[in-house]
């Protein structure tokens, strides 16, 4: 039995459908509409100039019958109206340019009488081709279905059904429509000359990367209401999980091509740039396209030796820095609509952290001057920006071959798997493109060059202000700006937009960041701040937003359970808890208090606690953890378990704080005594030999069992006869030694007892 297909799924296209269902309520005849619609029969829909939706239904006959559907418009004082509002709410005109509708944006309609959807036939006029005369027709219901689903995706269109435009209301809300971000820098030739020589670049420190967790980072990306059929992020998931597999089953080529005098220049292009090869070719032509080059490299050694030139040592680091990013996940397709209708998926890394950023930075170094070129204007492309753009070539063309040919779960998503570019021509690719633009532009937030940031200062006892700031990322000396100021001043009229969407997306991932959002400068309590920790700021940090604090709060601790051991000199390991009594307490930083002291302190406060000269805070979750541990008793422990607790000064991941006296009788344990080699030893230990012979002598002589553990053939045997020998030469030892070891080496020991230590 086929899925039930879902009209309506945000709260704004099920109010379009309610609406028409209340208003169709005494006819019946959207049922009838719906069969059409889940067949397909809704050939075309689109907005013309007049903004009026207009469609193609294919009915009984061969010819389709044509639809023409058109709500009473704006006037215009609603228009000016709306764009006041939207100027006034920095947070729902960004939730708006995400692809959000707010319902706080439809309140706010509604006590203003400010109709967004129809609430009678008299505030629709409709028309339909065929012979029948009801309104609205089966043909027509059919599309009123449709409409749901494309609001659903893009809610300009419920505006735009009212005739204002998308630009235009964009326009009296003061929010430029020019794109600012992504924007290539390309430089005359010449302009950044390499520091460095080849030799320098080959041994050129490589920083060490580590890799965060996406699957943390996707689980923060709700799941849109792009397509019914299916989900996006399993569609992803397939992507991450075929290219995964391709790396892990190339082969390394027993034969490379000799390149060491080959040159390549990147004739820049969005997609399968051509390439010219200078100096030895070892191709059939001059100029060869991405995916021959990556052909070429993807099966060879990506170690480097002395058959490299900077050329195959910047791709070699390069496409092996790439084989990692995919390994851990750690890239996303950046869907971008350019030139108005044409449609394009590239992939770029994630920089979840510093150390990516710091390769990145290896890679500028390393990247020979004048690679990518733009020949028309006879420019480079930065080195910085170049270094993206060659892993962001990399990562689509290891994607394209790993997905091969499988079938997409939609014709658009095939644009994530294949090179092209995509003309869109019908309003449903256009909704569908834009939506998905939206679904992954927070993941790139961090490329931004205006960020939102939150700043955090203590106001009076137990209430912190926090207010909203802009950043320039390009202009690391440079103060944020308030928010206000950089959303009225038209010097950043054209950046306007990108803030907003970020605003939209964190009023979206809770409650809470959306009253922080919604009233930008905001007082809170100390509870709010500790939510504010624990719910929004793992998710700020993810997509870039930074939070300033003062320096007091930039290290703010956790109270953690700890164990204070007071004690006497350790004489005897038999009865070692009789000297010693242990106690639970609340490590606060460098700070030990009772557990009584700490309930006293949470009855004053709760969340963000300032104690002394710094600000604890305290999770719910994690306090109850602490008292169930602080539950468990003390003293039915071994002294076995005592003291091996004593030594590593924690027990089951919890600190001990112990006093001066066992401090002492502690290190006094850990000493090696400088023990001299014993006389009779017919041998001269090497110096890590000696080492080992000091470590075991001297941890036997306090009673301790011993392990020493090496590689073959470095010398345990000889460091234990030494230790016998020293034993005997002291007069301690007066009885036989037993050896206990495998059989086959009875006669090692035999012959090196025989060899190293004098009868």
């Amino acid at each position: 039995m086929g899925k039930r297909k879902i009209y309506g799924k945000t709260w704004w296209g099920k109010k379009w459908k309610e609406a028409m269902e209340k208003i169709d309520f005494n006819t019946n005849r959207l049922p009838r509409g719906r069969t059409y619609a889940n067949k397909g029969a809704v050939l075309e829909i689109r907005v013309n100039r007049k903004s009026d939706i207009v469609a193609r239904v294919q009915g009984t006959r061969s010819t389709p019958y044509k639809e023409k559907i058109s709500l009473i418009k704006f006037s215009e004082y609603e228009i000016e109206r709306i764009g006041e509002v939207l100027s006034e709410n920095p947070y729902i005109a960004g939730q708006l340019l995400n692809g959000v509708l707010p319902e706080e944006l439809y309140e706010i309609f509604q006590r203003e009488n400010i109709k967004l959807f129809p609430e009678s036939w008299d505030d629709i006029e409709a028309s339909c081709s065929c012979p029948d005369w009801a309104n609205p027709c089966k043909h027509l219901a059919a599309v009123y279905y449709i409409i749901a689903n494309e609001i659903d995706k893009d809610p300009f269109l419920l505006f735009e059904m009212r005739g204002l435009k998308k630009k235009k209301l964009l326009e009296i809300a003061k929010i430029s429509t020019e794109k600012t971000g992504g924007i290539l820098n390309f430089l005359p030739i010449n302009s950044e000359k390499s520091k460095l020589n080849y030799e320098e670049k080959k041994f050129l420190e490589e920083p060490k990367v580590y890799f965060g967790n996406i699957e943390k980072i996707m689980v923060l990306l709700s799941e849109k209401r792009i397509f019914s059929e299916f989900s996006i992020k399993d569609f992803l998931n397939d992507i991450y999980f075929y290219s995964e597999n391709y790396i892990k089953n190339i082969k390394i080529s027993e034969q490379e091509e000799y390149l060491k005098e080959t040159n390549f220049k990147i004739i820049y292009s969005l997609q399968n740039p051509e390439i010219i090869i200078e100096g030895y070719n070892p191709f059939s032509k001059e100029r060869i396209r991405f995916e021959e080059l990556f052909e070429l490299l993807y099966n060879m050694s990506l170690l480097p030796d002395n058959k490299d030139n900077e050329y195959t040592l910047f791709f070699k680091k390069t496409l092996g820095f790439v084989f990692n990013i995919i390994m851990n996940h750690s890239f996303a397709p950046k869907p971008e609509i350019i030139e108005e209708d044409k449609f394009y998926v590239k992939y770029m890394p994630l920089t979840s952290n510093s150390t990516i950023m710091e390769y990145f930075d290896y890679l500028e170094m390393i990247i020979p001057d004048n690679l990518v070129m733009k020949l028309e204007k006879n420019k480079v492309l930065k080195k910085s920006d170049a270094v993206i753009y060659i892993i962001s070539l990399f990562i689509k063309e290891i994607v394209k071959r790993a997905y091969g040919k499988r079938k997409v779960p939609h014709n658009i998503l095939s644009l994530f798997t294949e090179d092209r570019i995509y003309n869109l021509k019908t309003l449903e690719e256009k909704n569908n493109a834009n939506s998905l633009v939206n679904h992954f532009e927070p993941l790139f937030f961090k490329n931004k060059r205006y960020a939102l940031a939150i700043k955090i200062m203590p106001f009076i006892e137990d209430r912190y202000y926090l207010s909203l700031l802009v950043k320039d990322n390009l202009d690391i000396l440079s103060e944020p700006i308030n928010l206000k100021d950089f959303l009225n001043d038209k010097k950043y009229i054209k950046e306007k937009s990108e803030v907003l969407k970020q605003i939209g997306f964190i009023s979206n991932l809770s409650d809470f960041s959306k009253s922080i959002m919604k009233h930008e400068d905001i007082i809170i309590t100390s509870s709010e701040l500790s939510e504010f920790f624990n719910d929004v700021l793992p998710a700020l940090k993810v997509f870039g937003i930074e939070v300033i604090l003062p320096k007091e709060m930039k290290k703010i601790v956790e109270p953690k359970p700890a164990i204070s051991v007071k004690g006497e000199n350790i004489t005897s390991f038999f009865n070692l808890n009789d000297l010693l009594k242990f106690d639970w307490k609340i490590a606060i930083g460098d700070y030990l208090i009772s557990l009584e002291e700490f309930r006293k302190l949470l009855e004053k406060s709760e969340g963000i606690i300032k104690f002394r000269d710094m600000y604890i805070h305290v999770d719910p979750k994690k306090f109850l953890h602490i008292l169930k541990k602080i539950n468990k008793p003390l003293d039915e422990i071994s002294n076995y378990e005592s003291l091996r607790m004593l030594l590593s000064e924690e027990a089951n991941g919890i600190q001990l704080y112990l006093d001066d006296k066992l401090k002492k009788s502690i290190n006094e344990l850990k000493k090696i005594k400088n023990l001299r080699v014993p006389k009779t030893l017919n041998a001269n230990l090497r110096d890590y030999q000696k080492r080992g012979y000091k470590w075991l002598k001297s941890n036997v002589d306090k009673g301790f069992g011993v392990c020493l553990a090496d590689d073959m053939g470095l010398g345990k045997t000889i460091q234990t006869i030494a230790a016998v020998l020293k034993d005997k030469e002291n007069n301690i030892l007066n009885k036989p030694v037993l050896v206990v070891c495998p059989t086959t080496l009875i006669g090692n020991w035999a012959a090196e007892i025989e060899k190293f230590a004098q009868r």
